[in-house]
């Protein structure tokens, strides 16, 4: 369980309001270049840097249409899954879904508690998830409605322990099992092999 600054526990001791809001981060792959490049969404109203994990990020605002589903968070190995709602025609969400692949990508959702008077934040941000993207479907509403939206379906690190690792075999394991296996024979020298067009 995450540590609660003192500052916010006061705040929530004098029982006027908090001011909670959400941070995005996530690390798709830039399409035309095969590296990861880094964007950060915000549910405030306005782009803002804060200090999270020992580095200054800027994160975009995104308003209200930034949503998340409720948070599970639990200790284990149980792979949780997440959703949260992008807002699909802002120029940054484009450019997620458009220009970099999504797919896999590593992703972190932060809550930081806003101080009810200037708006500042009263401690570092803390973090609730950390994953990576699994789906980003979109689906685009009606002409002049609101219902268009891009929701990511986000999975813990804990899935990344759920995945097989492919097993390889020499050709002398495979005589081993059965003297008569030469399935990999020649798995040694056939990539370099030049077969000219049209032949077998």
């Amino acid at each position: 369980m995450p540590t609660i600054d003192t500052l916010i526990q006061s705040q929530f001791a004098q029982r006027r309001g908090v001011e909670p809001r959400v941070l995005f981060w996530i690390e798709p792959r830039n399409r035309a270049t095969g590296l990861r490049e880094e964007l950060g969404l915000s549910n405030l109203d306005d782009h803002r840097e804060f200090d999270v994990e020992g580095e200054t990020r800027t994160f975009y605002g995104a308003g209200n249409v930034l949503g998340l589903s409720p948070i599970r968070s639990v200790t284990g190995l149980d792979v949780m899954y997440h959703s949260i709602t992008l807002p699909p025609f802002t120029d940054e969400v484009r450019l997620i879904l458009d220009q970099y692949d999504a797919h896999l990508a590593p992703v972190r959702v932060y809550s930081v508690a806003l101080d009810i008077d200037t708006m500042e934040p009263l401690a570092a941000p803390i973090r609730f998830v950390k994953g990576t993207v699994q789906e980003a479907p979109r689906t685009v509403g009606a002409k002049r409605t609101a219902s268009s939206k891009a929701p990511l379906k986000m999975a813990s690190n804990a899935r990344r322990l759920t995945l097989s690792l492919p097993i390889y075999r020499s050709q002398d394991a495979l005589e081993r099992r059965s003297a008569g296996d030469l399935g990999r024979e020649h798995i040694g020298v056939a990539p370099d092999w030049v077969v000219p067009w049209g032949e077998d």
